[in-house]
């Protein structure tokens, strides 16, 4: 996917990644090191030490958590790298940081191609209507009612007797 990408974003928590059979490194890793081949514009984004979520909570793995540690360090040498505290922190963080790379870009190059940033829109389209089991009966010319079941109701309410 990274080969697809204009850029790369890379939200680094407390987590190394899967590493797959017969790799020393992580996916995670692998994504990072292809976007530094191709010298796209990169984003990083680090957990903060007061989050909630602590590493002592999901990462166990003592070599996990010395190479994510590396693979911090190396995302963040010499680039801008923000910190998250909270899901809505780092989803202000991103927003931000997608603004300010658009800018450097247009500045940078005015005849070189920018991806286009929106904003995410907050507010959600309504829904289209959905009927699970429409009304039968509206849809039938020819029904005819329950007469019967409604005299024999009608004569045992008005003559109190059972048939």
């Amino acid at each position: 996917m990274v080969d697809k990408s204009d850029i790369y974003i890379g939200i680094f928590a407390w987590r190394y990644g899967h590493r797959p059979k017969g790799h020393d490194i992580s996916i995670t890793e692998m994504e990072f090191n292809r976007a530094v081949e191709r010298k796209i514009p990169m984003l990083v984004f680090l957990i903060h030490r007061e989050h909630p979520l602590t590493i002592e909570m999901v990462e166990a793995d003592k070599d996990a958590q010395k190479k994510l540690a590396e693979l911090k360090d190396r995302a963040s040498e010499g680039r801008g790298r923000r910190q998250f505290k909270s899901l809505d922190d780092l989803r202000g963080e991103v927003i931000h940081a997608l603004s300010d790379l658009q800018k450097r870009e247009q500045e940078s190059s005015s005849e070189k191609a920018v991806p286009e940033f929106h904003p995410p829109n907050l507010i959600p389209k309504t829904p289209e209507p959905y009927i699970a089991h429409p009304y039968s009966l509206l849809q039938t010319k020819g029904v005819v009612g329950r007469q019967a079941e409604l005299n024999l109701l009608t004569d045992w309410v008005t003559t109190n007797k059972q048939v």
